[in-house]
């Protein structure tokens, strides 16, 4: 009986005992003395099949340790105490339009859920951004939703809403005794308004609305570089000549950014300028508008200083997320003193982490770009990697302003009378 082999499997008419070798149709032998008969075939086969064996079973060994490193770096330090998380929601439809949009907000063809909604993309972002959530924070938060050890908040915008909806969904999926219905790998977290980014809603916050217009007039458009080959092209090509080069730029930018998140042939004649071009623009921009003057700055900083400086001081709970906007992963890097010039992308993330450490109570900050980075990148501040938290807790006193409504709803004046402590930040 001829035993069949993954390496040679030959005429068995070949395969006698007193066939000579020069007749067996194999290859070569470089082991000295040739095989006599087909059982020193199979002694052969038998040879290097345990060394492919061998090969695959290291392999995978160094598959398992790659995988085990990484689940490793990517999970949180056990010095870990308390996180404070904000993330952008996830890819939306396009918000604004422009005269030669090919792909116009209300054309129901590309964007079927409407202006501005969340779209297939946004959801998986969202729900992949709660998959790496757990995988850093699994053992410090547990296989449980725990009320009171955690909190999700969110802004009342559609997109915000689903957006921490799908976190909740990946980061919590039922375990043992919370699981309720067979074949659902979901449970109902609640989430909560968020209060602290009210400032940079003009209707919410009439003094933020006013010191940014007073701010924009104050700028011609080269400021900003909107009258570079950008401005050029957007002027030429977007069928509104006579637009305000600022408004243009936004409402172009936001568009054509979105599109091409939804893989929609962005127009030739944005290809010279776009990403890279405007997105510098766009980020320089975007900065200005959160910290073009000191009250705007105040406005914006103080309610971010205050939920975090109540977090990591008095609140019970080890652990909040807070499902925003592009304005307040930028915002939060400045409250922060973080560099950060690139454009917040849907689903990227902060977490501000607090560690006990041999000599106290240190923060550390991370970010995910994407949703997709299994490892955040932890940032660099002006104190370090790791800083005590009293330098975090003093950074957000620079931007407290007492009675802030008031100031929010003051429709002019100065602001000596609300700060406490005003530092120019990065």
């Amino acid at each position: 009986m001829i035993i069949p082999s993954p390496f040679y499997n030959p005429d068995p008419e070949l395969l006698s005992d007193d066939t000579p070798l020069v007749n067996a149709p194999y290859h070569s032998y470089s082991g000295g003395e040739r095989p006599r008969s087909w059982l020193d075939y199979i002694t052969l086969d038998f040879m290097y099949g345990r060394y492919l064996y061998g090969f695959i079973i290291v392999c995978s060994m160094i598959f398992m340790v790659v995988v085990s490193l990484t689940d490793v770096m990517s999970s949180a330090d056990p010095s870990l105490q308390k996180v404070f998380v904000v993330f952008r929601h996830g890819t939306r439809a396009s918000g604004f339009t422009y005269k030669n949009d090919p792909y116009p907000r209300d054309n129901a063809k590309y964007w079927p859920d409407g202006p501005g909604e969340l779209t297939a993309t946004g959801k998986i972002e969202a729900y992949e951004l709660g998959e790496r959530l757990r995988e850093r924070y699994q053992r410090f938060a547990g296989d449980h939703y725990k009320a009171k050890e955690f909190r999700a908040y969110t802004t009342l915008i559609e997109r915000t809403m689903m957006s921490a909806e799908l976190v909740l969904a990946s980061l919590f999926p039922p375990k043992t005794y919370q699981e309720w219905k067979p074949q659902m790998n979901w449970q109902p977290i609640p989430v909560y308004p968020e209060d602290i980014v009210n400032a940079t809603s003009g209707c919410s916050c009439p003094r933020f609305a006013l010191e940014f217009k007073n701010n924009v007039k104050n700028h011609v458009p080269a400021d900003f570089g909107f009258e570079s080959e950008v401005g050029k092209i957007l002027k030429e090509n977007s069928g509104e000549p006579d637009a305000v080069p600022i408004s243009l730029f936004t409402r172009v930018w936001d568009t054509v950014y979105f599109q091409d998140r939804a893989h929609l042939p962005i127009p030739d004649w944005l290809k010279p300028i776009y990403p890279e071009k405007m997105a510098v623009l766009a980020v320089r921009y975007l900065k200005f508008y959160l910290a073009g003057s000191k009250t705007q700055e105040l406005l914006v900083q103080d309610p971010f200083g205050r939920a975090i400086t109540t977090f990591f001081t008095e609140s019970p709970r080890k652990m909040e997320i807070h499902s925003l906007h592009d304005i307040h992963i930028m915002s939060l890097f400045m409250l922060l003193d973080i560099e950060y010039n690139s454009f917040p992308e849907p689903g990227s993330a902060i977490a501000i982490e607090l560690h006990e450490k041999k000599d106290g109570q240190h923060f550390e900050v991370y970010f995910y770009r994407t949703p997709k980075d299994k490892i955040p990148v932890q940032m660099k501040m002006p104190c370090g990697l790791s800083c005590p938290l009293s330098v975090l807790l003093k950074r957000c006193q620079v931007f407290k302003v007492e009675n802030y409504d008031e100031l929010c709803n003051d429709a002019g004046g100065g602001i000596s009378s609300h700060v406490t402590e005003f530092k120019l930040p990065i």
